[in-house]
């Protein structure tokens, strides 16, 4: 089923960046014929490439899933915070954190992460919320580039960027706080926003 999307946002995003359809497309590592589909509303657009295209053009990704038309019949509710995030960039999972409410445009089967890293390091980021996507096992090509929590092997949940490890099936870890090379990661789940 088409998106009701809107064509004329996006050409002027492009306009206000000096971009073309096919600059985009290259930028998104995307064919422009697919991009071209997606930006009229006969392709879906994935959750990674709306992430990515936010970026390119500038805008909070809210504000580009309300044009790209999902947002209309999207079911709203309650999320689970199923976890919080610590001085150190890890990820500590518990249940009973309780709820809060999903953000607009995004999927239902998202969680949260809570930071609590007040009088650290990471200070400017205790309070956050970060919205996670479900966790690919292994993870991907997808992944690469992306703010994701990360599972090493051994179950420690870090807040780390995927990057390329030297060895087939191995990655290196650039974060916060967590940095590690060429370890293997069991699953990794992207951030899709967050919330300051």
């Amino acid at each position: 089923m088409p998106a009701d999307i809107n064509t004329q946002w996006f050409r002027a995003r492009l306009a206000e960046h000096k971009l073309s359809q096919r600059r985009l497309a290259d930028m998104l590592d995307m064919d422009p014929a697919a991009l071209s589909l997606m930006l009229r509303g006969k392709r879906t657009m994935k959750m990674h490439e709306a992430v990515e295209l936010a970026r390119l053009l500038g805008v909070p990704l809210a504000e580009l899933i309300v044009q790209t038309g999902v947002e209309k019949g999207m079911p709203t509710g309650d999320i689970a915070v199923a976890g919080w995030l610590d001085h150190h960039g890890e990820v500590h999972f518990e249940p009973e954190l309780g709820t809060i409410a999903r953000p607009h445009g995004l999927p239902t089967d998202i969680t949260a992460v809570q930071c609590r890293t007040a009088g650290s390091d990471l200070d400017y980021m205790d309070g956050w919320l970060l919205f996670v996507d479900r966790p690919s096992e292994p993870p991907n090509g997808d992944h690469l580039g992306r703010l994701c929590l990360v599972r090493l092997s051994g179950s420690v949940v870090y807040l780390a960027q995927l990057r390329r490890g030297y060895a087939s099936g191995r990655w290196n870890l650039a974060g916060p706080v967590a940095h590690a090379t060429d370890v293997l990661v069991d699953w990794a789940a992207p951030i899709l926003t967050i919330k300051t």
